[in-house]
């Protein structure tokens, strides 16, 4: 039976609509098809779930396991229903024992919904390359990093930062600059067992490898 991918694409309208002006490829989009490239036959739908009429239960239903991309929003704003409701769809899909993995926002998604905080970086905005990423002896061990140079180098854009983890989170790498570091494993209990989201290194401080994102 083929694997189920839900891709949720973090950008609100607005930041969708700049980049497609600017001639980039949607974000969800690159990742539907980076799945189907490492995962030929599996099915990919595509999610919006900054957008306003989605519900999250619906949206995970037969769900193997859901990728999060980057947004141009940012996490620590609560109280922007954009950021509500995409916090409403992780937190289900913990809930629900669906493995997670996703890149850069949302790394400070999966802290926020697994119940740590994040909050502006006092040093202002990373952007461009994050160099000299290392990881632990936590990291070392993990899939994530296998076969990867030590210590390596990537491409960031990001404001925020975490400044308290959630129970049960384990950095694996560190960056010089921000007090919470670039690879985390984030597991939280759910009713259905256990499920994990690691964002990716590229753009910011946490990621889930496909082996260590099972539901147990």
């Amino acid at each position: 039976m083929a694997l189920r991918f839900l891709v949720c694409d973090a950008y609100d309208v607005a930041g969708r609509e700049s980049l497609a002006a600017a001639g980039c490829t949607a974000a969800g989009e690159l990742y539907a098809r980076l799945l189907r490239r490492l995962q030929p036959g599996c099915e990919v739908g595509i999610a919006f779930p900054a957008d306003a009429g989605g519900d999250p239960d619906h949206a995970l239903a037969g769900a193997d396991g859901v990728v999060w991309t980057g947004s141009s929003l940012t996490i620590h704003r609560e109280r922007d229903p954009r950021i509500r409701r995409q916090l409403a769809l992780c937190r289900a899909a913990f809930a629900a024992g669906v493995p997670q993995f996703g890149s850069c926002f949302a790394a400070q998604l999966a802290v926020t919904a697994a119940g740590g905080s994040c909050a502006p970086n006092p040093k202002g905005r990373e952007f461009g390359v994050a160099a000299g990423i290392t990881p632990n002896a936590e990291g070392k061990a993990h899939p994530l990093f296998q076969g990867k140079a030590i210590p390596f180098d990537a491409l960031t854009s990001h404001e925020d930062e975490v400044v308290r983890m959630p129970p049960g989170a384990t950095v694996l790498a560190s960056t010089r600059g921000v007090r919470c570091r670039p690879s985390t494993c984030v597991t939280h209990a759910g009713s259905s067992g256990r499920s994990s989201i690691t964002p990716s290194t590229t753009c910011a401080r946490s990621p889930v490898s496909p082996r260590c994102a099972r539901p147990s």
